[in-house]
C-alpha cells in the first residue's frame, strides 16, 4: 500500500513533520518517523536510526505531497497551469509523470528518461484542485491518499 499525504504550508520542514507526525498516528506507532538523504539526495524515511520504509516527497507552491510506502516509490506535484516547454515534453501532467518515474528509478532526469516512453502500468496520476500528482510504484493499484 502506498500512503500519499498533500498538504498546504507556509514551512516546508513542519508540514513534513505533521504528515510524519500522521502517518505514525494512522500506524498506531509510539515512536517518530523521520527523514534522511542519501549521499544522491534520495529522502530515506527512518525510526529508532533505522530504515524503515520508501518515501518520496516533492513540493510546489505551497503545497508539499509525500509518498510512503513498503515498496520503492516516487511522487510529484505541480500546479496544474504550471507552464513548461513543449520540446520537454507535453504538458504539465505528463511532467509530473516523468518526475514522479526519475525519482522511482533513482536515475533522475534526463534526455534520454523524457524521451523514452513511460511504462504507464507503473504510474497513476490524479488532479487535486489545481495540482496533478502522479505517483509511481510496482503497487499503484493500492494509493491511499489523505488531504492535510
Amino acid at each position: 500500500m502506498i500512503r500519499v499525504y498533500i498538504e498546504r504550508y507556509e514551512n516546508l520542514d513542519e508540514a513534513k513533520r505533521r504528515i510524519l507526525d500522521k502517518f505514525a498516528m494512522e500506524q498506531s506507532f509510539c515512536g517518530s518517523y523521520y527523514i534522511n538523504y542519501d549521499a544522491m539526495g534520495k529522502p530515506l524515511l527512518f525510526s529508532d536510526g533505522e530504515q524503515c520504509g520508501e518515501i518520496s516527497v516533492s513540493h510546489t507552491d505551497g503545497v508539499v505531497a509525500i509518498a510512503i510506502s513498503d515498496e520503492s516509490v516516487g511522487i510529484d506535484i505541480e500546479r496544474k497551469d504550471r507552464k513548461i516547454s513543449d520540446r520537454i515534453c507535453a504538458d504539465i501532467r505528463q511532467w509530473t509523470r516523468i518526475e514522479a518515474y526519475a525519482k522511482w528509478t533513482g536515475a533522475g532526469v534526463s534526455k534520454r528518461l523524457i524521451a523514452e516512453d513511460l511504462p504507464q502500468d507503473l504510474i497513476i496520476t490524479r488532479k487535486y484542485g489545481d495540482y496533478y500528482v502522479s505517483v509511481c510504484s510496482l503497487c499503484k493499484n493500492n494509493v491511499v491518499t489523505t488531504l492535510i
